[in-house]
């Protein structure tokens, strides 16, 4: 693991394990409920290929079924992860603090397997379907508090292990995972037919799970993830104090939000 030992205290510090939260119904009952909100005005299958902007706005250029269109704003919140972010024509650049940061920042190789099983044989055995592994791994029991007498546990990896997972096929990779499942949680008798794999190294808007600073950059890029750049703000878990959560995520579409409307509420 190639974090800053920093980042890990942060996060430790600014994180309540013993008190987390989840979305009833599904997490993505929260983009539902954001997309019906906006609808009409949210424009989908649309890709950002560069970013403009000048005194007097910004601009967004996209491709959308093969032709380009520009969007302009009085500002831009951007929330692109600077994996992809780098990967986008920027003019005027960044400042050179900014640019060095969108660079180098380095997103966490995670694979998520999970298995559906016909019965929750764990709890019969007295265990709750969560363990913390020795190898930057994790299992959980999503279905911990759902009715049914199915049941799923999940393999979550992270670090060099994951991108060894991304190199096998999806067959190997579910092998793989059950039989370390099966090491904690013994009698493992997954459902063939809803059982997947998931990396988010192949998720070509993401190219990895979260952000996670390396040794030396908690003071070097901290104030350069969040700080905005003329009229662009910035938000995304990369940016807030909670990364990889969407805690974090949320409170910085908000801080960024507010940024806004504080600048343009002075500049009329």
């Amino acid at each position: 693991m190639e974090a800053s030992a920093l980042f890990i205290l942060r996060v430790l510090a600014t994180t309540d394990f013993k008190n987390l939260t989840k979305i009833k119904g599904g997490n993505d009952l929260l983009p539902a409920a954001i997309a019906s909100r906006l609808a009409g005005r949210i424009i989908y299958d649309a890709r950002v290929v560069r970013i403009e902007q000048d005194a007097t706005g910004v601009r967004a250029i996209v491709t959308q079924n093969g032709l380009q269109q520009s969007l302009r704003a009085d500002a831009m919140i951007c929330t692109i992860p600077f994996s992809i972010l780098r990967s986008i024509e920027i003019h005027p650049h960044f400042t050179s603090l900014k640019h060095q940061a969108m660079e180098q920042l380095r997103y966490a190789p995670v694979v998520k397997v999970a298995f559906q099983t016909k019965s929750r044989y764990w709890q019969k055995q007295g265990l709750s379907g969560f363990a913390e592994m020795d190898h930057s791994a994790e299992i959980w029991n999503p279905s911990w508090d759902r009715p049914g007498e199915r049941g799923i546990l999940q393999f979550y990896q992270e670090g060099e292990r994951a991108l060894r997972l991304d190199r096998m096929g999806e067959d190997e990779r579910l092998n793989f995972a059950a039989s370390f499942v099966g090491r904690v949680f013994p009698g493992l008798q997954a459902d063939p037919e809803r059982s997947i794999s998931y990396s988010w190294q192949h998720n070509e808007w993401a190219r990895g799970a979260y952000s996670e600073l390396r040794p030396g950059q908690m003071f070097a890029f901290s104030p350069a993830l969040v700080s905005r750049e003329g009229r662009i703000h910035f938000a995304g878990e990369h940016t807030s104090a909670e990364p990889g959560w969407m805690q974090g995520a949320l409170a910085s579409g908000f801080r960024a939000a507010k940024e806004v409307n504080e600048i343009l509420a002075y500049t009329g």
